[in-house]
């Protein structure tokens, strides 16, 4: 859902939409790439780690990054963002929202964060969304894969 406010939202920039677990896209396609995952235990999960291990390195391609987590957050955007900068990319943006937690252990517990994210988070979240738009109207961006 986070993805697709992003897609939905942002001006000027052309979105594709891509599951990691379906491989690897051409990345030569693209002026802009997005990596967006959730918070595993406060990390990125191991497949998305797995990943972009073996994503093929790039020299200077744009990049954001953002997750989402319930609980905690922890490393995972600064993770994700080391994982990008080691392959080549540089570094445009990067997001953390916060969510209604999903694992159920951490729901029982009367800790599912339901209320979030807050209007000042979702505030947040559509600034990092303008921010993007401009730097996409300045023409440094044109299509993008998240």
């Amino acid at each position: 859902m986070a993805c697709q406010r992003i897609k939905d939202k942002a001006k000027g920039i052309s979105f594709d939409l891509f599951n990691m677990r379906d491989g690897y896209p051409d990345l030569n396609d693209y002026d802009i790439v997005g990596f967006a995952t959730y918070a595993c235990g406060v990390k990125v999960a191991q497949y998305v780690f797995d990943y972009m291990t073996g994503l093929e390195a790039v020299q200077d391609k744009l990049v954001f990054v953002f997750t989402t987590y319930g609980k905690d957050n922890g490393s995972s955007c600064m993770v994700l963002a080391r994982l990008v900068l080691r392959k080549g990319f540089k570094m445009i943006g990067e997001h953390a929202l916060h969510t209604p937690e999903n694992y159920p252990p951490v729901i029982r517990l009367e800790h599912g964060y339901e209320h979030y994210p807050t209007k000042k988070q979702v505030k947040a979240f559509d600034d990092f969304i303008d921010d993007l738009s401009k730097k996409a109207m300045l023409g440094i961006h044109q299509k993008t894969i998240m």
